[in-house]
């Protein structure tokens, strides 16, 4: 929402929403590791995949929003998917990854 008046100014415009994108990038190589940590080492690639196959999907949604609404409107649907999207990472447990088990043997 808070580029929307800038969306009269194109270059500045574009300039932003690339600066945004650039920033969304790195939300891609924390997916493994915190897929791993949610769902264990067992069915965490079968979830990273979906994730992965899910991108396709939400560009093609993203192109259908773009035609079927105004820029005011897409914008506000992508801000409450965000929310939702940090409602749901608040839900998770900070709970610490454990890849194996060591057992430490004490001296007696």
């Amino acid at each position: 929402m808070m580029l929307y008046p800038f969306r009269d100014n194109g270059p500045v415009f574009i300039t932003l929403i690339s600066l945004s994108y650039f920033c969304e990038g790195g939300h891609l190589s924390i997916f493994p590791a915190g897929a791993a940590r949610v769902f264990g080492m067992a069915s965490g690639p079968t979830v990273v995949t979906l994730l992965m196959t899910g991108k396709p999907l939400a560009g093609f949604l993203g192109f259908f929003f773009a035609k079927s609404y105004s820029v005011q409107n897409v914008l506000k649907i992508g801000t409450i998917f965000s929310f939702v999207n940090m409602l749901i990472l608040h839900k998770f447990d900070d709970t610490e990854i454990v890849i194996y088990d060591v057992i430490e043997e004490t001296e007696e």
